[in-house]
């Protein structure tokens, strides 16, 4: 992977980060991950967050364009990356595991 594209990938973390905190104020948000293209066509950001998934997941994909605006103006890139929001489901699934792992040790 290109140092570019690593670097863009950061960027947006941050910058999605800050704008979730600003605006989506109602829901704990986490941005896990943000996969972006080699030809910076598409973006893709993994979420985890407390509160059902679903319904979320739904809110977010449909603020996609405020999202996309609010990017373009905070970054200087030719193009915005079209950009898609999927479910990280590692981190539950790990805690999941852990809390199986405690309770053995208990038993």
């Amino acid at each position: 992977m290109s140092n570019r594209i690593e670097k863009l990938e950061s960027l947006f973390t941050t910058e999605i980060s800050n704008y979730w905190r600003k605006f989506q104020s109602d829901n704990i948000i986490t941005v896990s991950k943000v996969d972006i293209s080699r030809d910076l066509k598409s973006a893709t950001i993994w979420v985890s967050t407390i509160v059902k998934t679903g319904s979320t997941l739904s809110e977010l994909r449909k603020d996609i364009g405020n999202l996309s605006k609010y990017l373009s103006s905070r970054l200087s890139i030719r193009a915005m990356p079209h950009i898609d929001i999927k479910v990280d489901s590692g981190i539950a699934y790990a805690d999941k595991i852990s809390n199986m792992i405690e309770d053995l040790k208990k038993q």
